[in-house]
């Protein structure tokens, strides 16, 4: 399955970890970290997880951020007034404000 089609299968089913695992399968194969840290907030979102086990997938999602946001960002970086990661999706926030001056 192409990554555009597994990526349509997340949108069509946001709430459900599947088809966001298997998009995370398709990415690991062609090497792109953002596979990782779609797993480690999939594990982190699902829960049930001991202390340790939570704290140490914080900081490997910190890690990864660290190292790939700002590409994984990219034309994006600047734009958006605010951006989360969850699980491993961008969500941002964009205002009239940052979209340029306002017609008058």
């Amino acid at each position: 399955m192409l990554l555009d089609d597994l990526l349509r299968a997340v949108r069509d089913a946001p709430n459900e970890f599947g088809p966001l695992l298997a998009y995370a399968d398709a990415l690991a194969a062609a090497g792109d970290p953002l596979a990782e840290f779609i797993r480690v907030q999939c594990a982190l979102a699902r829960g049930g997880l001991a202390a340790d086990e939570r704290v140490a997938l914080h900081g490997r999602e910190h890690a990864l951020l660290v190292a790939h946001e700002e590409t994984w960002l990219g034309p994006l970086r600047g734009v958006v007034d605010r951006h989360v990661w969850w699980p491993g999706l961008l969500g941002v926030d964009v205002s009239p404000a940052s979209c340029g001056p306002t017609p008058t």
